[in-house]
């Protein structure tokens, strides 16, 4: 699946912040991070790299929703 049908799907975990990540959750963040910059990161349980992931696949997903509209 591209970034742009996971985001289709998924977009739900992006849109409010959410604080609480599931490990499914920070799988597919980290799946989506690594489509959309090219790199191999996996996630190590360090909270700032996790927030790191996170920000920059929600900011991806906030550009790819205001292409959309």
């Amino acid at each position: 699946m591209t970034v742009e049908e996971q985001f289709e799907l998924n977009g739900y975990l992006f849109e409010p912040d959410k604080r609480v990540w599931q490990p499914h959750e920070l799988q597919l963040a980290y799946h989506l991070h690594n489509l959309i910059t090219g790199e191999n990161r996996q996630d190590t349980g360090c909270g700032s790299c996790r927030r790191s992931v996170i920000n920059r696949v929600r900011g991806e997903y906030k550009k790819w929703k205001g292409k959309k509209s």
